[in-house]
């Protein structure tokens, strides 16, 4: 299904297609996902591993709420290492760009983030590798997902 969000990208973005890697929840052996049919599913859209200049501070990853607005204060985005950034506020079908603290780290030689909720329960997760990774550029995941 087409979202005209995606339609076309700038020039500065990278558009994996299709998505790297991409696991829904569901999909991970072993893990629990929540969904609230009401609230609708949040996904990770993008991630920015390779800022221009230093990396530290500046990486960043993309959130987006596939139907109305999702309360996740508390949820968390994990690092391959488990280092763990907690969120607060809302997302919804308009694009939130989390700016990452130094404490948690996307590597520039491939790796994978999940978000969890307040619960530790994994919502999302994504892979890229390092042939994926482009100074400046932002990886693109595709938005669809399986209800869970």
């Amino acid at each position: 299904m087409a979202n005209e969000v995606y339609d076309s990208l700038p020039e500065d973005m990278l558009e994996v297609e299709p998505p790297i890697n991409a696991v829904v929840a569901s999909e991970v052996e072993g893990r629990d996902a929540k969904d609230s049919s009401e609230a609708g599913l949040v996904r990770i859209i993008s991630l920015l591993p390779n800022p221009v200049g230093r990396d530290s501070g500046n990486e960043t990853v993309t959130l987006v709420a596939t139907g109305d607005k999702v309360d996740i204060t508390g949820w968390s985005l994990v690092d391959k290492n488990g280092g763990r950034f907690v969120l607060n506020g809302f997302v919804d079908s308009s694009e939130r760009v989390i700016t990452l603290e130094a404490k948690v780290r996307l590597s520039n030689n491939g790796s994978t983030v999940k978000l969890e909720d307040a619960q530790k329960a994994l919502v999302h997760e994504v892979s890229y590798g390092k042939e994926d990774v482009r100074q400046g550029q932002e990886i693109r995941f595709s938005m669809e997902a399986k209800a869970l």
